[in-house]
């Protein structure tokens, strides 16, 4: 587990106390710096740089986000050729919230069992999930692995209690790394799953709307008994609105 968060540091590194021998998560935090996660991660391969002017049609955006692999966000340049701002899916789709009533009502009445049973999203694909006594390290290992953005959280009869991702990350800083070795569920501090879940029949209308309303990127498909059966991205809900 060690050689997975410290990526095979040397002992004699300063993210390991000297008097004890034993690795300190506060030095680790203050002696890795930004250039040195750059150097260890294939930022291209996670989530390509892409630069588009203001000028860009929206249908040219749309393709990028559904048709580019790992696409999630576009970086818009001015009329000098420098970067102004960046564009999120998430932020995409709540553009397309805000403007429902221009949406012809048939299309936002229509059921993800319909959307997708074609078999061309992930709305089929098998959902990864850990139980909720795995640790918080051992499930960002498994997402590591599988290269996957976030992970759902199962209870011991398979229900979905929740979901993990990096924003919890950012939740747990104060506590630095000691606290991966937390049960995810623990770690996470679940909410609502509710917020992050849909059935089938559930319309396009609703699924926006829990998107946007929850910020979050991703929807698992549940059935009755609170089990997944897919999931429903972000890419998933815009290529809706890509005309063919």
């Amino acid at each position: 587990m060690e050689a997975f968060l410290l990526d095979k540091v040397q002992r004699t590194d300063p993210i390991f106390l000297p008097s004890t021998g034993e690795w300190d998560p506060e030095s680790l935090m203050k002696a890795q710096t930004v250039l040195e996660v750059l150097q260890k991660t294939e930022i291209a391969d996670e989530d390509p740089w892409v630069p588009l002017d203001q000028s860009t049609s929206l249908k040219e955006v749309l393709e990028y986000f559904t048709k580019k692999q790992n696409c999630h966000r576009v970086f818009l340049r001015d009329g000098q050729g420098k970067v102004c701002s960046v564009l999120s899916q998430l932020t995409l789709l709540k553009f397309f919230q805000r403007k429902i009533d221009s949406i012809p009502v048939s299309l936002l009445e229509t059921r993800v069992e319909q959307f997708f049973e074609s078999g061309d999203s992930n709305y089929r694909r098998k959902v990864e999930v850990v139980p909720y006594s795995e640790s918080a390290c051992s499930a960002y290992q498994k997402m590591g692995f599988k290269g996957l953005s976030e992970i759902a959280i199962s209870s011991s009869s398979g229900s979905i209690i929740g979901s993990l991702s990096g924003k919890d990350l950012i939740r747990n800083s104060s506590n630095y790394l000691t606290s991966l070795y937390k049960p995810v569920a623990l770690y996470c501090g679940l909410e609502s799953p509710d917020k992050r879940t849909c059935t089938r029949n559930d319309t396009l209308e609703t699924i926006i709307d829990k998107f946007c309303e929850g910020n979050v990127h991703k929807l698992y498909v549940i059935t009755p008994q609170n089990v997944p059966e897919g999931v429903i991205s972000l890419c998933d809900i815009l290529s809706v609105f890509l005309p063919h």
